[in-house]
Formats: structure tokens, sequence, C-alpha cells
């Protein structure tokens, strides 16, 4: 009798538990088909918004924004030149004004060639979906920085996946800083 119960209790048991991992399952899946439509209408409303802009659009991305959940959306809208980013909102759908973010020196400039052939800057262009470059000189040193706006927001934030080269006056490079790390011309993965 006592084995019974025990084999009836554990039948009881393990039924209830496929029953919660298959609630578990489909709470997943129609997480996933939310965040598939949103984002569906994120790019939508951002198309709309842009207009005629987007008719220069190259391609168009919606990015979840950190504490959002699938309601809240970073779009950007690539041109040319330019990025179109604006914050979208799925509920009650609204679409901020865009802000234009400069790519930067165009692939042609000398300097950027330059630095364009060193190892960790082709990896960052390898692995960046909207990069931004900015160029400056600082006391005696000029800083190209690489940025990439899936991480960066407006290109202006520092983010953990920059990248920036210090150059000295001679045009030569001092530093790569990548990944929180110093990266010295005598360095192997230089």
């Amino acid at each position: 009798a006592a084995a019974r119960m025990a084999v009836s209790s554990a039948w009881a048991l393990g039924s209830r538990a496929v029953i919660l991992g298959q609630i578990g399952v489909g709470i997943v899946l129609g997480y996933v088909a939310l965040c598939l439509v949103t984002h569906a209408v994120a790019q939508h409303q951002m198309a709309r918004a842009l207009g005629a802009q987007m008719a220069q659009g190259q391609r168009l991305a919606a990015l979840p924004l950190p504490g959002g959940g699938p309601l809240q959306w970073r779009a950007i809208a690539e041109t040319d030149t330019t990025y179109l980013v604006s914050r979208v909102a799925v509920f009650p759908g609204t679409v901020t004004a865009p802000q234009s973010i400069a790519k930067g020196p165009d692939a042609e400039n000398r300097l950027i060639q330059a630095i364009n052939q060193y190892r960790l800057v082709r990896v960052f262009q390898d692995f960046a979906r909207f990069p931004v470059i900015d160029a400056s000189v600082q006391e005696a040193e000029t800083i190209v920085r690489y940025t990439d706006l899936r991480f960066s927001g407006d290109g202006r934030n520092r983010s953990w996946f920059d990248l920036t080269v210090h150059l000295d006056p001679t045009g030569q490079v001092r530093v790569i800083e990548f990944l929180n790390r110093l990266f010295h011309p005598n360095h192997p993965e230089f």
C-alpha cells in the first residue's frame, strides 16, 4: 500500500512538472513572438516618421532599449553619410525627431586609410554594424575614436566597445585603446 501511494505521488508530481514546463515554454514563445511583432512595428513607425527621407536610406534597424522591454526601441536609418536615430515607443506609438549623426571622415581620408590597416581597427570594423568615426586634435596628439551606435546610443557616449587610436604629432600610432585595454605598437595583436 505504501509503495502504491509512493508511485501515485511521484506520478502526480511528475505530471505537474510537465504541465509547468509546458506553461513555461508557452510563456517564452509568447514573449519571443511579442518581440518579433513589436520590432516590425517599431521599424514601420520609424519608416513612416522619416517619410521622404527614407528614400535616401540604405537600411533601417530597430534595437531594443535597455529597460524598455519589447515596447521601447532605438531606430537607426542609414544613409551614405549619416545615421538618423530616433527613440520609438510602440505603445502609445511615438517616434522622437530623428537625430542626425555623421558617420565621420570618408574612407578616402588618408589618416583613416592608414589607421584602417591596423588589425584591431579591422576587428572593430568587422563587428560594428553602425560605426561612427570622430577625429580630433587634443594638445600634441590626434585622437581618432571609433564607436558603434548599437552600444553608444548617440555616438557621443563612451561605451565598452569603443576603439580609440592615439597618434603623435608625426602621425605615428602611439597606442590603441580597445575593450578596456591598451595596445602599444610592440603588442602582438596590434
